[in-house]
């Protein structure tokens, strides 16, 4: 069945005294091509980078809507961080948080050092970026008051890394004033 499918190759191989020559299989390696994926996807979403944006953020959205809820509440920006934080160290984005900074805005700074599609965000930052940061936001929402944090993602700020960027906003701010230091 394996080999009808194509999935795995049979092989004979070398006689080992006497009768049958023993026979051996082989996994098939199939090549995905998601760079080819990612680029008709892209051609499908439209010409206009920002319309394949908003298509893009509108899927991650969708896709966050599938991940199973966590079990921390977010009630504050350091909430917000650490939920943001697990969830991309669990998609192999290799997370550093970095601190909160309080000048205008409270913002938490999460760092990527690693992404499962790099290679395609380098052609395709729109549709692979803009699947990650709505899926991120629609996590953020599902665990806390809607837009009470807003996200914003930045694509290879240096080489290898990206950056995510949380924020407040003024009804989460007034709820817990002092929210967050660290």
């Amino acid at each position: 069945m394996l080999t009808k499918d194509s999935l795995v190759r049979q092989l004979q191989q070398p006689p080992r005294g006497r009768g049958r020559p023993r026979i051996g299989y082989t996994a098939i390696q199939r090549s995905v091509g998601y760079q080819e994926l990612a680029q008709v996807l892209a051609e499908r979403l439209g010409a206009d980078p920002r319309r394949r944006l908003d298509a893009s953020v509108t899927a991650g959205r969708a896709w966050g809507a599938k991940v199973d809820d966590c079990e921390r509440p977010v009630e504050t920006l350091d909430d917000a961080r650490e939920v943001a934080t697990t969830l991309s160290a669990e998609l192999g984005f290799a997370p550093e948080q970095g601190g909160i900074t309080s000048d205008e805005d409270e913002t938490a700074t999460i760092r990527f050092t690693a992404c499962p599609l790099r290679e395609l965000a380098r052609t395709h930052s729109e549709v692979v970026c803009g699947v990650h940061l709505g899926m991120l936001r629609e996590v953020l929402d599902r665990s806390g008051k809607p837009g009470a944090i807003t996200a914003s993602l930045h694509p290879f700020v240096e080489p290898e890394l990206c950056l995510a960027r949380l924020s407040t906003t003024a009804t989460i701010r007034e709820r817990t004033p002092t929210a967050a230091t660290g």
